[in-house]
């Protein structure tokens, strides 16, 4: 039987955190982010947000602490919205959708929220493209860390069951479009 998780997996600025939300206020689900978490364990070790992700690339107990809390998650609870980076891969029975978005409008919808800025760069950043630049490594650290760890590549979108490019579509869309295909998803 399926469990009535969906995990949001996409793109920097692609509006994970608010289509998260939007989904769980309609289906009255409860709502868990990694990236909250992440922020944690940065501010717990003084650092950046990067610096937490470049640090994982050698201390796997970081990557390890957000993976369990989402494999923790996926089997006690049921009636979730959960985006994080991996849920979808610690989470086979959710319905999984990944956020997709040109890397140029990432950067600079990051760039335009500088707090969100903040935590990739740890300062503010001068320029989109310096963003951009930042959000390239950043996917590069996140994409090589997870292919040695658990050898998957979770930019391949075949490992999603909805993929929706949210540069075209306000978050409100974007809901109705994911609900329309969990709900048929559910179904089957």
């Amino acid at each position: 039987m399926k469990k009535h998780i969906l995990t949001i997996t996409g793109m920097p600025g692609s509006g994970k955190s608010s289509t998260g939300n939007a989904l769980a206020e309609r289906l009255g689900y409860r709502r868990y982010s990694a990236g909250d978490f992440m922020r944690t364990i940065a501010q717990r070790h003084n650092m950046t947000l990067n610096e937490v992700l470049i640090y994982g690339k050698t201390h796997p107990e970081i990557d390890k602490e957000v993976d369990d809390e989402n494999a923790r998650v996926g089997r006690e609870e049921d009636n979730l919205v959960i985006d994080a980076r991996m849920a979808w891969f610690f989470i086979p029975s959710s319905f999984k959708v990944f956020l997709d978005l040109d890397l140029s409008i990432s950067a600079q919808r990051v760039f335009s929220d500088q707090t969100e800025a903040r935590h990739v760069s740890g300062e503010v950043t001068k320029s989109h493209k310096d963003l951009e630049t930042l959000l390239t490594e950043r996917l590069a650290t996140d994409q090589a860390r997870y292919k040695q760890y658990y050898d998957v590549d979770y930019l391949t979108l075949s490992n999603y069951d909805f993929v929706v490019d949210t540069s075209q579509h306000p978050v409100e869309e974007v809901a109705d479009r994911i609900l329309a295909e969990y709900q048929q998803w559910l179904a089957e």
